[in-house]
């Protein structure tokens, strides 16, 4: 069975390097989105000399925005990048990554662990409302968001008339008067989501799931432009658009839905995940020896001598298994 990873990055380019080298093998294929706004050059020379490593050209790639629609298109243009160079592959399994992610299994135990799980979409799926996130997450999809610029993001409520709201238009106005009337239009119109029927998902966005997943959710997301144009208003929509998708047709899904994640993220801090550094020791191993559903860790950071040494620590104990 061939392993699709698909890893999204914009920066650590050494780090990139350092997860192909670990995952690299006959049925390991890496298919790389560099975020547009970044040269990939730096990404090539780390990945030299690794033959089943893809990039995305400049056509495929998108300039990703914290909170936005991009990362989505991103993921999306990857997938069908996939589906274009493997057409007739049925059995493959694909693996959503991002720059600063790195393996806390060996890749014979990876491999050995999708190929029993072959049919199984590992994807969070909490329905809204979800008690982990403000306001339950439902203003991610009730309100109306601008994107003004880094990680900037306002919202209009409509129909209120508030600080909240004033503060916004006053930010559209000093950031992105172009959006302006957008913003306007916005307080008088209530947002309607164009899938009847349908309950509205979230959970993490790095997930993993077989090829005939990633065709639905292709097919899904060309079948309904709607969708796709209704979050691009959305609040973070990659923590939604797959979800919906996947718990709202689980009857179309290959194989059984795991609501888990093969990802261990430490989120301490409720608002950012811990970077990993010698610190975080003990809670690896923790995971590593008694999680075995758990094939990945974010966030790593390789350009201080204490986030090499963390990784060297992985290395070492995942080798032993």
């Amino acid at each position: 069975m061939k392993i699709f990873y698909v890893i999204l990055t914009y920066n650590h380019p050494a780090l990139l390097g350092r997860t192909i080298g670990a995952l690299a093998g006959p049925e390991s294929w890496f298919y790389i989105h560099v975020d547009k706004q970044i040269g990939t050059a730096p990404f090539r020379q780390q990945t030299a000399g690794q033959p089943q490593v893809r990039f995305l050209d400049d056509t495929e790639r998108v300039a990703s925005k914290w909170g936005h629609i991009s990362t989505v298109d991103a993921a999306l243009n990857t997938l069908r990048k996939i589906k274009a160079e493997h057409p007739d592959e049925k059995e493959g399994f694909i693996v959503l990554l991002s720059g600063q992610d790195y393996p806390i299994r060996s890749r014979a135990y990876i491999r050995d662990f999708l190929e029993s799980h072959a049919s199984t979409t590992f994807m969070q799926t909490e329905p809204l409302p979800y008690s982990n996130l403000s306001e339950g997450g439902l203003n991610r999809v009730r309100d109306t968001y601008f994107h003004l610029g880094g990680r900037l993001v306002q919202r209009i409520r409509p129909y209120r008339i508030d600080k909240e709201n004033a503060v916004t238009y006053y930010k559209i106005l000093r950031y992105r008067p172009s959006q302006l009337f957008a913003a306007i239009g916005a307080f008088f119109v209530r947002r309607k989501f164009p899938l009847k029927d349908y309950r509205h998902y979230v959970g993490e966005f790095w997930c993993g799931f077989p090829l005939q997943t990633g065709d639905l959710l292709l097919d899904l997301t060309d079948s309904h432009p709607e969708y796709r144009n209704f979050h691009r208003r959305t609040m973070i929509p990659e923590e939604c658009f797959f979800h919906t998708l996947v718990a709202n047709n689980v009857e179309k899904l290959p194989g059984p839905l795991d609501g888990g994640t093969l990802h261990y993220v430490d989120w301490s801090d409720r608002h950012t995940p811990a970077v990993f550094d010698t610190s975080h020791r003990d809670a690896l191993l923790r995971v590593i020896e008694t999680e075995p559903e758990l094939l990945f860790a974010r966030k790593f950071d390789d350009s201080t001598p204490e986030g090499r040494e963390i990784l060297d620590f992985i290395d070492s104990h995942i080798h032993e298994r």
